[in-house]
């Protein structure tokens, strides 16, 4: 297996239409910040716009050549960023999401060469809260712990974070098992 990270910036426009697509879907746009549906000439006009910002960077995933889902990586600085990722609904629940999140942290910590990574999860999304603590050594961060009204009610995120020394100690069997489950024979950055 081929894992492919595609920055929003080189995408096709018919690449730009599905991930609109996957974001709105209800699945996925619940587990969000901004669970609003979100216009196609509106994401078009944000995709665009990430030609020019510097502080922030967007991925497509793909397993040889399917959509597997989005990582993102915000607020980045030379000490820390943000970070978040979604899949494909077909992907859900499919063992996946390890193997994301595990090049993403890698990238944000060698490539992106933060100190910390941090995130906020929306309170019911526990099983991708407690997969951050348990599988990767996420710790609880109030700092980024967030609370929004919406039209569907108050959104309670949980904020965590990852300090790059503790990543460079982590070591989580399951993981490593998950790894060469899927056999992840290459991972490019584009």
């Amino acid at each position: 297996m081929k894992l492919t990270f595609k920055n929003f910036t080189e995408l096709t426009e018919q690449e730009i239409e599905l991930i609109w697509s996957m974001r709105n879907s209800t699945r996925v746009r619940t587990k969000m910040y901004n669970q609003e549906i979100v216009p196609l000439e509106q994401h078009k006009k944000w995709v665009a716009m990430l030609k020019n910002r510097t502080d922030c960077r967007y991925f497509l995933s793909f397993v040889d050549n399917t959509i597997l889902g989005v990582v993102d990586f915000t607020a980045i600085s030379e000490i820390e960023c943000e970070w978040g990722y979604y899949l494909d609904e077909k992907y859900l629940n499919s063992g996946y999401g390890v193997v994301l999140e595990y090049y993403a942290l890698k990238y944000a910590f060698e490539t992106l060469h933060v100190n910390k990574l941090c995130c906020a999860v929306l309170e019911s999304n526990s099983n991708v809260y407690d997969a951050h603590i348990k599988y990767f050594g996420f710790t609880v961060d109030e700092k980024y712990s967030s609370t929004k009204e919406s039209k569907h009610g108050v959104l309670h995120f949980n904020g965590l974070s990852l300090l790059k020394a503790d990543w460079q100690k982590w070591k989580n069997p399951f993981v490593e098992r998950s790894l060469k489950f899927f056999r992840v024979a290459g991972v490019e950055w584009i």
